[in-house]
């Protein structure tokens, strides 16, 4: 058994917000649903991107936690890991 350290809390109370962008940066898709995201980023354009963010509140008044970060290499690893490449 090895000693991972923990950086995130036990409990996140934090919204995740999923994004698809095309290769400009314009955004195509927004929403709650990671599944979403991924079904709406392998119909999109090749370029384009998955970024997801963290915000205080699902409210109109959410703050943004942080800086919205690109999974859009961890998609694709996912992806071809399904296909069995």
């Amino acid at each position: 058994m090895s000693n991972v350290i923990s950086f995130h809390p036990p409990k996140y109370d934090l919204i995740n917000l999923y994004e698809v962008t095309d290769a400009e940066g314009i955004a195509q898709w927004g929403g709650e649903k990671p599944h979403e995201a991924v079904d709406w980023y392998t119909r999109a354009p090749i370029g384009s991107r998955l970024l997801v963010s963290a915000w205080s509140s699902d409210e109109e008044d959410a703050v943004l936690i942080g800086q919205p970060i690109d999974i859009t290499h961890v998609i694709n690893q996912a992806i071809a890991k399904g296909k069995g490449e």
